[in-house]
């Protein structure tokens, strides 16, 4: 929902009602002019993917759209045509109207806010059962200052810690059950100190923790107040008023470059 939400940020803009966290948005604009992103993405399913190669962007100065609590909207210029493999060779991806955002989801006080990347493809792309539809797409990518990524470290950590201890107490219970000297009211307490135990796993946020990068190879230092995940996703404008932006893949930023020179990977 928080990724949902900043998301119809983007599309309509809006902004949040109030900037709790000491991120100064329009002082950090400035510092990623000129940065390039070379993004390796995948739309469809995992055993089916669509994969474009050289989505490299680099982040311009000029803004688009000004907006609160964000950089605003600026252009963003492809360095290359990206492209795609099928059965006819190397098949080039037209892209058109790239933008870029940075935003924070300061209307629930999130520890972290987004990286966006924007571009319109005129008209759909298809590799085999996998297609990227003709429309506006988004690669987003998670953003920290180094307060707040160290703190999103301890409590996911600890998440994982408390979601293990649901599955090692689930796995018992199972036993339990599938003990055939175990007696049939034994096997009904053990099968709901099971679902308790599951129940418990589902509302640890451990899914939603696995997007808090551990390593500092899982992340592109911008800055202490800028530093982006490797890892993202990738989310799609929906034409229809009753849906919302829909997730059609995965992103990853293999390299980050300056302008001043310095390589950050």
């Amino acid at each position: 929902r928080r990724m949902i939400a900043i998301l119809f940020t983007f599309l309509l803009g809006s902004f949040a009602n109030a900037l709790v966290l000491d991120v100064d948005l329009t002082r950090l604009a400035p510092r990623l002019y000129g940065t390039t992103l070379d993004y390796k993405v995948a739309f469809g399913s995992k055993e089916t993917p669509f994969q474009m190669k050289d989505l490299q962007v680099k982040l311009m100065d000029g803004m688009r759209t000004k907006k609160p609590y964000s950089t605003g909207i600026h252009e963003a210029n492809l360095l290359r045509r990206p492209y795609f493999i099928n059965e006819k060779g190397e098949q080039q991806v037209e892209l058109t109207n790239g933008g870029w955002e940075l935003t924070w989801d300061t209307k629930r006080n999130s520890p972290h806010g987004f990286l966006t990347c924007s571009f319109v493809s005129p008209q759909t792309v298809q590799r085999n059962e996998a297609a990227l539809e003709a429309g506006r797409f988004f690669v987003m990518h998670r953003v920290w200052t180094e307060e707040t990524l160290e703190s999103e470290r301890a409590r996911r950590r600890q998440i994982q810690n408390e979601a293990a201890s649901s599955i090692k107490e689930r796995d018992d219970r199972i036993k339990e059950i599938t003990n055939e000297e175990g007696t049939v009211g034994s096997k009904v307490i053990s099968y709901a100190k099971a679902a308790k135990s599951m129940s418990e796993y589902r509302q640890s946020g451990y899914q939603e923790a696995l997007f808090i990068p551990l390593f500092d190879e899982q992340v592109l230092k911008l800055g202490p107040d800028c530093i982006v995940s490797t890892r993202g996703q990738i989310y799609q404008q929906v034409t229809s008023a009753r849906r919302g932006p829909e997730y059609i893949g995965e992103s990853r930023v293999d390299f980050l470059k300056v302008d001043n020179g310095d390589d950050k990977e």
